[in-house]
């Protein structure tokens, strides 16, 4: 990892909720994930592959259910 925070910057995510806060998205970064906001609370499910984000329910009890799956 170097120093520069924008080398290998793709873009930016900005949160669906209307909140100004955003996600920097680099060159890499494949797939999805669930990414709370700092200023409201909301979450949003975001797809680096499409540089998209939709607003989400919180997946309560999730990671204790995929434990118990194991």
């Amino acid at each position: 990892m170097t120093d520069n925070i924008f080398e290998g910057l793709r873009g930016y995510i900005e949160y669906p909720c209307g909140c100004k806060a955003k996600i920097l998205v680099y060159d890499d970064a494949r797939g999805s994930t669930s990414i709370q906001c700092p200023v409201c609370k909301k979450y949003a499910v975001f797809n680096y592959d499409s540089m998209t984000a939709v607003i989400a329910k919180a997946a309560k009890g999730a990671v204790h259910t995929m434990k118990l799956r194991k």
